[in-house]
């Protein structure tokens, strides 16, 4: 956890409890970050203004809501986003007094000189209103409002070294006119901050299909506008030119689309029923037999069907787009149709655009027989979602817990589910041996729940978290029976089993990937689970393939 957030949960904390110093603090270390995000959105300084006293003032009555109190200025972000957003939508225009009126007509060589300073700022201000959306936010919040770059990261949840390859790229672009720019720092960003992108050619109640103009750079996660403001979502790109999205409204062909002036889209009216008809809709193929990855944890715990519809559930930063990549890199060898839906929780958005423009197999989302879309859901990170989504065919949710301990693909085989992993699907030696481990899991994670740890881990106190379960296991070795000791040290040993280096990771790992089969997988499963390994040192059975050679 970094100061300035413990700082601001601290704040937080005191101004829940009746301390109205502590929220005239977080005014103060956040009104210009959110002034300048507002202006990247409006281009006008009147209205961003108006929207950042707004946004403080829902701020303080919704401040109980905040779950996460270090997360306070990514929080305040979202906030600021809709006060934009309603600001746009409705056309509001700024108040102008009656003198200001009178003062313009009676300036006129005043008047001439910024009419010509304007029209030189015009060509400057079109081209930064075509930026793509992150990089918009990420220029007007440095040159405009001159924040650091750290700062910049922090506020709009991205690394700083985004914010450098978004400053480097949006340089590359203006062609040297951000010196302009930066000597014009009270220059209105303009009243048009949209641009069209696109035509759509194709709409059901489900989805509406669209293709891009010659120069658009529409990105997935783009929220989109018709000109009388219905909304699109961007889920899918093909690589065809169109693109495939979810609609709050009935859309019709022949609509343009435009570029909504955000880059954090936050279509807080995306429901599950909009996500369960979208689901369906993109993946019409016939489903068939199982296909074997030849990744453990998922050939064993959640297995996939020809033609299936696959859910990637979890959080940032736990390997997710990794696992996606290997997918994709695997998909030769799958040989049937596989659409892969990656949830993304609302507040991820900018985070998972920003990942895919630095990814060379993310550029569009057609890959032959597989393609990925890019589902936007509030539910996204949660466990129980996973197995509540009965649309998708198999549900994989991956863990922070297994991530902060280096076990990867952080795979959760208690939150998983595949609707393939039935005895008629995968034979009943299979599904019963996976149920063997299930259980074994099941046990193992009560007998070593700790409130303690949890309450480390979840601050992103992650040394202590690491020390603390360490502590937890020996103390539970010497105080538990031998049956429950056993009962640890195999699930240690499954979970260790269950790791596996990737061929798109290889070069970070430093390790080969590695393929197992099914066959493969059920003999080391049994074997762990029936014992054989108790007497093998746990570490000798991770980053490995097939195992059976230890015994």
């Amino acid at each position: 956890m970094n100061t300035t957030s413990h700082n601001n949960a601290a704040l937080v904390s005191a101004s829940l409890q009746g301390q109205p110093r502590a929220f005239e603090e977080l005014v103060r270390r956040h009104q210009n970050l959110a002034y300048g995000y507002a202006l990247s959105l409006l281009g006008d300084f009147a209205l961003a203004q108006d929207a950042v006293q707004e946004s403080f003032l829902v701020a303080h009555q919704r401040l109980d809501s905040l779950q996460d109190a270090d997360a306070f200025g990514g929080w305040l972000r979202g906030i600021v986003y809709r006060r934009c957003l309603r600001c746009v939508r409705t056309r509001k225009r700024p108040w102008v007094p009656l003198d200001e009126h009178t003062q313009a007509m009676t300036a006129e060589p005043e008047a001439e000189r910024a009419a010509l300073a304007k029209e030189r700022r015009d060509a400057l201000l079109e081209a930064v209103a075509a930026l793509p959306q992150l990089q918009r936010a990420v220029v007007t919040l440095y040159y405009l409002q001159e924040h650091s770059q750290k700062t910049v990261a922090d506020f709009l949840g991205i690394p700083v070294t985004s914010v450098n390859n978004h400053l480097h790229t949006a340089r590359a672009r203006l062609k040297g006119r951000l010196k302009t720019m930066t000597d014009t720092t009270n220059a209105r960003l303009g009243e048009s901050f949209t641009q069209r992108v696109g035509t759509l050619i194709e709409t059901t109640d489900a989805l509406a299909t669209g293709r891009t103009t010659a120069r658009a750079d529409v990105q997935a996660l783009d929220l989109l506008t018709t000109d009388d403001d219905r909304q699109v979502l961007i889920v899918q790109r093909l690589s065809d030119g169109t693109f495939k999205g979810i609609a709050r409204q009935p859309l019709s062909a022949g609509d343009d689309l435009h570029q909504v002036a955000a880059p954090d889209p936050f279509p807080r009216w995306l429901g599950d029923d909009h996500v369960r008809q979208a689901a369906a809709a993109l993946n019409d193929a016939p489903r068939g037999d199982v296909m074997w990855t030849g990744i453990k944890a998922v050939d064993l715990f959640c297995p996939v069907r020809a033609g299936a519809s696959v859910g990637i559930l979890g959080r940032q930063g736990v390997g997710r787009l990794v696992f996606t990549s290997e997918l994709i890199h695997r998909r030769k060898t799958l040989h049937k149709p596989l659409t892969l839906l990656f949830f993304v929780p609302h507040w991820t958005v900018l985070g998972t655009q920003d990942a895919l423009t630095h990814e060379p197999g993310f550029k569009n989302d057609d890959h032959g027989h597989l393609r990925t879309a890019w589902i936007v859901h509030p539910r996204g990170q949660d466990p129980t979602y996973a197995q509540e989504a009965d649309y998708l065919d198999t549900a994989v949710y991956f863990s922070p817990l297994k991530a902060a301990q280096g076990l990867w693909p952080a795979i959760d085989p208690l939150h998983c589910r595949s609707n393939a992993l039935t005895p008629q699907d995968v034979g009943r030696a299979h599904f019963e041996l996976v149920q063997r481990a299930i259980e074994l899991l099941r046990r193992s994670r009560a007998l070593m729940h700790d409130a303690q740890y949890l309450e480390h881990f979840i601050h992103g106190a992650h040394h202590q978290a690491k020390a603390r379960l360490d502590a937890v296991l020996q103390e539970r070795m010497e105080t538990l029976d031998e049956a429950d000791k056993t009962t640890l040290l195999r699930a240690r040993r499954l979970d260790r089993y269950l790791t596996q280096p990737f061929e798109v990771a290889a070069d970070f790992t430093g390790k080969p990937g590695v393929t197992v089969s099914v066959e493969e997988a059920l003999t080391d499963l049994s074997a762990i689970l029936d014992g054989a390994y108790d007497h093998v040192d746990e570490a000798e059975l991770m980053w490995r393939g097939a195992v059976d050679s230890l015994i």
